[in-house]
Formats: C-alpha cells, sequence, structure tokens
C-alpha cells in the first residue's frame, strides 16, 4: 500500500486521470440486480446451527463458547408474481388445500436449505432432491385477507466424493439435510399479492463441502432455517440470491 500511495504522488495531473466516457461505459455494465422480478416477491433467509447437548457444543480446552456454535448466514429467494401466485390454493375459500408445485419446492430445497451456517457452499442438483413437498391451506379470512398456512417436508442427499474441507484431498462421503418445512402467510385480494409470509425449516444435517467449515463436523447435527418476505421497498430485496445462476431465467439483457 505505501509503495503504491509513493507511486501516485509521483504522477502527473493528466496521468492520475481517466479520459474514458464514464458514463457510457456504466451503463454497458450488467448488474444482477435487473434479474428483480418486478411484481414478485422476496424472501430473506437466515441459517444457523440449532442448540446442541453442551458436551457437544464447546470444544475441549476454550474456556469461552467456540464462534462457530454462534454461527449464522443469510441469503435472499426471488420470486416471480407467477411463483407467489402458486403459493396461494385455488378455489380462494377458508379450507382449500392444494400442493404447491413441485418445481418451486424443489428449487427453494436445492438452493436455500444448503448448510451455508459457517461458510460457502455449493447448491445440490436436481437429482438430489428425493423429497420435497409442500402443501397449502387457506385457514380463515380475517381482515378480507386470506390465511394461509404451510407444511411439508424435505429431503435431500449427496453421495460423491469431494473436498470436505479436511485438505486437498477428496473423500468418499455424503452429505444432506432432511426435515420439516412450516409456515403461515396472509393473501391480499384486493391488492392481489402475499403481505406476509413466514416458513421454518428444522432439521438435520450431515457431511460438508470444501469451504463450508464442517470439516472436524461430519455428522448429523441439527439446524434452522427461516423464510421472511421481505417488503417491496426494503434495499435488501435487490439482492441477487446467491444461486442466481441456477434460476435458469432469461437475462432482461437479451
Amino acid at each position: 500500500m505505501k509503495s503504491a500511495l509513493a507511486h501516485w504522488e509521483t504522477l502527473s495531473t493528466g496521468e492520475r486521470s481517466y479520459d474514458g466516457d464514464l458514463d457510457a461505459e456504466s451503463d454497458s455494465i450488467r448488474r444482477l440486480e435487473e434479474w428483480y422480478p418486478e411484481g414478485g416477491a422476496t424472501l430473506r433467509v437466515h441459517a444457523r446451527d440449532l442448540p446442541r447437548p453442551k458436551a457437544q457444543s464447546q470444544p475441549k480446552g476454550r474456556p469461552r463458547p467456540d464462534w462457530r456454535s454462534q454461527a449464522w448466514n443469510s441469503d435472499n429467494v426471488w420470486l416471480t408474481k407467477s411463483e407467489t401466485e402458486q403459493l396461494v390454493p385455488s378455489p380462494r375459500t377458508v379450507g382449500t388445500t392444494t400442493s404447491v408445485p413441485r418445481d418451486l419446492v424443489v428449487r427453494l430445497a436445492r438452493l436455500n436449505l444448503v448448510d451455508n451456517v459457517r461458510g460457502q457452499t455449493r447448491s445440490y442438483s436436481p437429482e438430489h432432491v428425493e423429497l420435497a413437498e409442500l402443501t397449502a391451506t387457506i385457514v380463515e379470512s380475517p381482515n378480507d385477507h386470506l390465511a394461509i398456512e404451510f407444511s411439508g417436508n424435505i429431503h435431500l442427499s449427496e453421495t460423491g466424493s469431494w473436498n470436505q474441507g479436511r485438505g486437498e484431498t477428496e473423500d468418499d462421503t455424503k452429505r444432506g439435510f432432511r426435515g420439516t418445512l412450516l409456515g403461515r402467510g396472509q393473501y391480499d385480494p384486493k391488492q392481489n399479492r402475499l403481505v406476509e409470509l413466514e416458513l421454518v425449516s428444522i432439521g438435520e444435517r450431515w457431511g460438508g463441502t470444501r469451504y463450508n467449515a464442517r470439516g472436524g463436523d461430519l455428522t448429523p447435527h441439527p439446524i434452522g432455517f427461516a423464510f421472511t418476505l421481505l417488503a417491496e421497498d426494503d434495499p435488501r430485496a435487490r439482492i441477487a440470491p446467491t444461486a442466481i445462476w441456477h434460476y435458469h431465467w432469461k437475462p432482461p439483457w437479451k
């Protein structure tokens, strides 16, 4: 840094300036926010480990709690307008129960029910989704809204050979997640949109990947995920999901 600053001081005013057209060049830059589904919705998802017995939560010889027991991570889920409508049972009357389309549940499971609590990890592939089911039921109609309850189950499992963060060698291993998916929401028929949505998934995860810091913690342990609908004007809503490339949406600039 010091060397670079010293070199900067030796440059003339002309050498320090840029003679290109910054406005024109910035217009040509494509940003992932352009994929944001106008009229759709964004769910903020948080992942963290759930409490374990004390003997398992704190490594021996450490006088203070290990940072890993307090670790958490967050990401976004983008839903198009049509996908939000798929979460609302039809006909839209109290007592109606429908299954949320499997394609949507599979995408939610393999891209967002991933163990990124301690660090980066890759998504699951479609063939690793052994079970992905979610039903939606309209339970009441308060204040001209429709109250919806969700219930489902998820089972993800992958077997193969990859680095688990324990050096440069690849191991024959497994990773996965098995848990429930529960939630509630409110739909406003007048605005034709969801005004509230909360989903929680609790279960067990096992295994690890190269960068998610599970090298010494590969056995099954409890993990939790919480999804919350963000307000449309929340600046976080336009942050692209980590796995946006797996959405297979057509880029808006093409």
